[in-house]
């Protein structure tokens, strides 16, 4: 139901979203319709990423959308972190050859991440590299995800053979990210 024909005609269609900050540290932010355009017809160097963790506030349409697969009561121990529990829910909405850099979610986390439309590169790196076997820091905010992706990630797999995975996740795809698993992305 995410698709974006279908985002375009959704009553939350002009909620906006953070899309980065300025040189400043100011939110940017557009409507998810802006952002459908933009996507539809950009050609930057360093496109524009919608990832926004607050989107359940500017959207609440779009937050009673989702609902989490069945559990157990009382299974969800994050919440006993109250205010101190780290963003849980994410939106992300991305133009081809957007990305995010390798990071790590917060400690003892898991993100389950479905893809309803486009596609999606996803490099998954062993808990057991350090933030440098795992070039945490080698993408400048002025740099592309894709550059990472092809000219450090190769490098990394032929040093640590066996603990770099490449995934290309089609439409409709659900990827699991494992606690402390280091893991970038790029949409294609």
């Amino acid at each position: 139901a995410w698709q974006p024909d279908h985002l375009l005609k959704h009553a939350e269609c002009n909620a906006r979203l953070s899309v980065g900050e300025d040189r400043e540290g100011a939110t940017l932010s557009l409507s998810i319709s802006e952002m459908i355009a933009y996507c539809r017809e950009q050609h930057d160097a360093l496109p524009l990423y919608m990832f926004d963790h607050e989107f359940g506030t500017a959207a609440p349409g779009l937050a009673a959308d989702y609902s989490p697969p069945e559990r157990t009561p009382d299974q969800d121990v994050m919440s006993l972190m109250g205010s101190g529990r780290p963003p849980y829910r994410w939106w992300a909405l991305g133009a081809a050859g957007s990305g995010v850099d390798v990071h790590r979610d917060p400690p003892n986390t898991c993100a389950w991440n479905l893809l309803t439309a486009g596609r999606k590169r996803w490099a998954l790196l062993h808990p057991s590299l350090s933030a440098a076997e795992a070039a945490e820091d080698a993408a400048d905010d002025d740099e592309a995800t894709v550059s990472w992706f092809l000219n450090v990630l190769p490098g990394i797999a032929a040093r640590h053979p066996g603990k770099v995975f490449v995934v290309d996740a089609p439409a409709d795809s659900l990827l699991y990210v494992p606690p402390g698993w280091w893991h970038a992305t790029w949409n294609l």
